[in-house]
This record gives C-alpha cells, structure tokens and sequence, in this order.
C-alpha cells in the first residue's frame, strides 16, 4: 500500500507563493508610481524595476542596472526581500562604483526605503542535523503534526519580510521622496 500523500496541501502552497510573488511585484509597481511623479506605461514602469531575488547572479543584475541607467534618465528602483536584501545592496554599490568609473562619470543619488510583506512561507528554512541515534523531532512534534494532518487543519504562521526599496537616480526632479534616506553620490 502506498503512503497517503496530499496533493491538494502542496497545490494550495504554490497558489500561495505564486499570490505572493504577484502581490510584491505590485507593491513594487506601486513604489514606483508614488515616487515618480510622471505618467507612464506598465511596460515603461516594468523596464524600470529591477527585482532581486536569491538565486540571481549579481553579474546579471548589475548589467541590467547599467543598462538601464545608461540607455534612460529616470529613476531605477532596485527591490528586494528577506534573504536577497544583502545581494541587493551588493548589486547597488557595484553598479554605483562601475558607473562613477564609466566614461563619462555617471553620479547617481541613492534612496532607500525599508518596508514589510506578509508571507505564509518562511524565508530562512532551517537545516538541522539529528544528533546521531536521536531523531531531529520529537516525539510530541511529531503527534501534533499528526494530529493536525489527520484533521486537516492548517498549522501556518504569518511572517512579515522585510523588503528593501533603492531608488538610483541622476536626475532627482519629479521624485517624491519624502520618509526616504538618501544618500548623495560619492
């Protein structure tokens, strides 16, 4: 006999991370119209957000930024969440140092906002070892979960991400950026 797997549970997540991804990538659209005082196109908004996740290759984005910055004279917003904000930063201050050394010298002024987004899933998983001929969970661990999946009710907690908004900019007319840090190129 086979195990009883539920497939609904692990559809159910997937809509949940897919409903997620596109509420943050809304905000993000919605970050950018607030800041940037003039009508555009959500395909012109799109080409100005640059998302950055986990997995990204810092090599990539940091052309993207370029890129961007050097074929437009508008404002570039850079975006992250939970465990991608680090590569965030770096993906910033790598484009700002390339594009101060490029020919000729690009200044940009930088803004940063911290915001917070609620998610179902957690964004730092933990790995932890068993010790050697004990298991990893105890016993009562396991008889709740049990109890819980034998009654189909959902254990889930609520996680509120940080996500971090960097505005770069070398023309700073038509931003509104009131309750944002700035910091002025170097």
């Amino acid at each position: 006999m086979e195990p009883h797997t539920d497939i609904s549970k692990d559809a159910s997540t997937d809509i949940a991370a897919l409903e997620e991804e596109r509420q943050f990538i809304e905000n993000s659209r919605k970050v950018y119209h607030d800041i940037y005082q003039k009508k555009l196109t959500d395909e012109e908004t799109v080409k100005r957000i640059i998302l950055v996740k986990k997995g990204d290759s810092i090599k990539l984005r940091v052309s993207r930024v370029m890129e961007t910055v050097n074929q437009q004279n508008m404002p570039l917003l850079l975006v992250a969440k939970a465990n991608a904000i680090g590569k965030l930063i770096t993906i910033a201050e790598i484009s700002k140092s390339r594009l101060s050394e490029s020919n000729p010298p690009i200044k940009l002024d930088q803004y940063n906002k911290i915001g917070k987004q609620a998610s179902k899933n957690t964004p730092y998983p933990t790995t932890k070892r068993p010790l050697s001929g004990h298991s990893s969970k105890s016993v009562a661990q396991k008889n709740k979960k049990s109890l819980l999946n034998d009654l189909r009710i959902e254990d889930e907690k609520t996680f509120k991400l940080p996500v971090l908004y960097i505005v770069l900019t070398s023309n700073e007319s038509h931003l509104s950026v009131e309750n944002w840090t700035h910091q002025t190129p170097t």
